[in-house]
């Protein structure tokens, strides 16, 4: 009994994961709406949302930013992970100004202060 009182407690109450889930599943939706095709080939099939920048790296600043993020079909979003390099040099040929305002927002936090 306990338990089933203690996970209706939880139901309840959305955690920080389950609120981000929802933010994302959210903000997602929308991007697929905005952007009904893959930004590298067109595809209309199966078009996901891919962050830019990691959502596990410095996920409170850049996640759910939508310069930091790019509709691309399954195909395209594989090869962003298997290849970012190649990826971000595609992705700073076309969107130059998004590119540079992720770098601006996570340089500060990699500089080190030479006194």
């Amino acid at each position: 009994m306990r338990m089933i009182i203690g996970e209706l407690n939880n139901m309840a109450k959305p955690t920080t994961s389950r609120k981000n889930k929802i933010r994302w599943n959210e903000l997602s939706k929308e991007m697929r709406i905005q952007h009904p095709f893959c930004e590298i080939c067109s595809e209309s099939k199966g078009i996901q949302v891919h962050h830019v920048c990691s959502k596990h790296y410095e996920k409170s600043l850049l996640r759910f930013d939508k310069r930091n993020l790019i509709v691309l079909c399954a195909k395209h979003h594989f090869s962003a992970h298997h290849a970012p390099i190649l990826f971000l040099e595609w992705f700073k040929s076309v969107r130059p100004h998004d590119y540079q305002y992720i770098i601006n927002k996570l340089t500060p936090l990699n500089q080190i202060r030479m006194y």
